[in-house]
């Protein structure tokens, strides 16, 4: 499922420029997509119960992205912590055509 998604998601923002982001120690980002000072984050879980881990929150305090998704298979969007949404891979691409 990450990989079907990655992929997606890289055609859903194709001025982007993509990343797979992993620190010495293993912490990592499953994709960062970069547009000039734009930094979007992208977290993807199978789980219709989507959890992180505190490694995903050492992430985002290095990388400061502008906007943070967790891609899950939940049937509506909600938002945890810091304005992090919880999507699923439909809510994306119609959140790209707006």
């Amino acid at each position: 499922m990450e990989g079907f998604v990655i992929k997606n998601l890289i055609k859903l923002f194709p001025k982007h420029q993509p990343y797979f982001y992993r620190t010495a120690i293993g912490d990592e980002l499953d994709l960062l997509l970069v547009k000039g000072t734009e930094k979007l984050a992208f977290e993807i879980k199978a789980s219709t119960v989507p959890e992180v881990e505190d490694e995903f929150w050492k992430v985002l305090k290095d990388l400061k992205p502008t906007k943070t998704f967790i891609i899950a298979n939940v049937d509506s969007k909600f938002t945890i912590k810091d304005d992090i949404e919880v999507v699923n891979l439909e809510y994306m691409i119609s959140y790209v055509k707006e």
